[in-house]
C-alpha cells in the first residue's frame, strides 16, 4: 500500500499497528516530514516524491494507495490521477479524500491576511474539485469512481491559523459542519477509484 503526501506518518502509523503483515510505502514532497515519519514507523519505505510526476518505481505497483488532503492542491488534477491510475494493479483502489463540490464547477480560492498587499501576498491551495469533474478524469483513465460523504461526529477545536478548519456545533442529528476563517463550508468525502481489469 502507497500512502501519498503521508506527512509525519499518523495514517502509516495507524496502519502499522492494526495491519502488522501490510506493506507500507509513503511519500511527501517534504523531508522534514518523511524524516518524522521515518521515527514512527521504521518499517514504513518513505521517499520523497511528487505524485503529479510519473514515478516508473511505481507502476503496477499497488493493490491499495491512499491520499489524503492532497488533491485540492492542484488545479488541474489529470496527471494526479493518471498517475493513480498507472500506479495500481489491475482491481486495485486509491482512496482520495477530500472536499468535493456536488455541483458541476470546479472551485479555485485564492486568500490573502488583512493587512497583506495584493496581489502579492495572495496565496492558494484551496481547489475544490467537482465530483463531475473527477468522474469524467477517472472515465478517460478506466477508473471505476464512487463517492461516500463524510460525516463529522466529534468536535474539531478552532487552532491559532484561522486558515485551518474546524468543526460547529451538532445539528439535531449529532452532524457538525468543517468550516475555516475562508468562510466555506466542506464538504468532505472519500472517492473510491478502482481500476478496471
Amino acid at each position: 500500500m502507497l500512502d501519498i503526501g503521508c506527512a509525519t506518518g499518523d495514517f502509516l502509523e495507524l496502519l502499522s499497528s492494526t495491519f502488522k503483515p501490510l506493506d507500507l510505502n509513503g511519500t511527501d514532497i517534504a523531508e522534514e516530514y518523511l524524516k518524522a515519519a521515518r521515527s514512527k514507523v521504521p518499517r514504513a519505505k518513505l521517499k520523497t516524491d511528487r505524485i503529479e510526476v510519473l514515478n516508473p518505481d511505481f507502476i503496477n505497483n499497488f493493490d491499495v494507495i491512499t491520499i489524503f488532503g492532497v488533491i485540492q492542491q492542484f488545479e488541474n488534477p489529470e496527471a494526479v490521477i493518471k498517475n493513480l491510475a498507472t500506479y495500481l494493479k489491475p482491481g486495485g483502489s486509491a482512496l482520495i479524500f477530500s472536499q468535493f463540490n456536488h455541483y458541476g464547477i470546479d472551485v479555485y480560492i485564492n486568500y490573502k491576511y488583512s493587512g497583506e498587499k495584493f496581489p502579492d501576498d495572495l496565496q492558494g491551495g484551496w481547489v475544490v474539485h467537482s465530483l463531475e469533474s473527477l468522474a469524467k478524469i477517472c472515465e478517460t483513465h478506466s477508473l471505476e469512481f464512487n463517492f461516500t460523504k463524510f460525516q463529522v461526529r466529534s468536535t474539531i477545536e478552532p487552532s491559532v491559523n484561522p486558515v485551518r478548519s474546524w468543526t460547529t456545533k451538532p445539528d439535531e442529528s449529532g452532524i457538525r459542519q468543517i468550516v475555516n476563517g475562508l468562510g466555506l463550508i466542506h464538504n468532505q468525502g472519500f472517492a473510491l477509484l478502482t481500476k478496471r481489469h
